[in-house]
């Protein structure tokens, strides 16, 4: 049995939570001893209360992650309109978790099996980890699963270079924060 948490960043608000808590329990059907974080806007405490009893009989725990006021404020166009600003809230990995490693999961997605290979990755000096994007404009990556090296994040600041990246670029890439990336 496991005595470490693995952290785990889901980003959404409550117009997506069904989305979010079906993400939710596809990973915890096959993984336990989680610590996730939901970076969110507006999902009420009682929601969080709830699923919180669930996580911790699985010896977890669930982290209400609020981004609100300035530092978190969005005003940034985009082309696509499948793109919703919430996806941006990745950037903010660093203010929240204190973890060097977290792997970020996109809320529309449905984890099939044990995920400890992918956690026990080593990322060396990279940044993170993701899977080459098959689709899309130009060669880049899949920012849908990240294995992210926190530490490194922090250290570098990579949340302020992301910021000014995108505030510069937005309205030039082709698939939001994923350019950026």
């Amino acid at each position: 049995m496991r005595n470490t948490k693995r952290a785990v960043v889901f980003a959404g608000d409550y117009a997506y939570i069904r989305q979010i808590e079906t993400a939710m329990k596809s990973l915890c059907r096959h993984n336990s001893h989680l610590k996730i974080y939901l970076l969110n806007q507006d999902i009420p405490q009682e929601w969080f209360s709830q699923i919180r009893i669930y996580l911790q009989e699985m010896g977890g725990d669930l982290i209400d992650c609020k981004l609100i006021g300035s530092q978190f404020q969005m005003n940034w166009s985009n082309k696509l309109p499948h793109i919703n600003h919430m996806t941006f809230a990745r950037y903010f990995i660093p203010d929240f978790v204190t973890e060097d490693k977290v792997l970020y999961l996109d809320s529309d997605l449905i984890v099939t099996g044990d995920l400890t290979d992918l956690f026990e990755l080593d990322l060396g000096e990279n940044y993170l980890a993701a899977a080459r994007s098959c689709f899309g404009a130009g060669v880049g990556f899949n920012a849908g699963v990240l294995l992210i090296n926190n530490k490194k994040w922090g250290s570098e600041t990579i949340r302020q270079k992301l910021i000014d990246l995108t505030e510069k670029e937005h309205e030039n890439v082709e698939e939001g924060d994923q350019s950026i990336l």
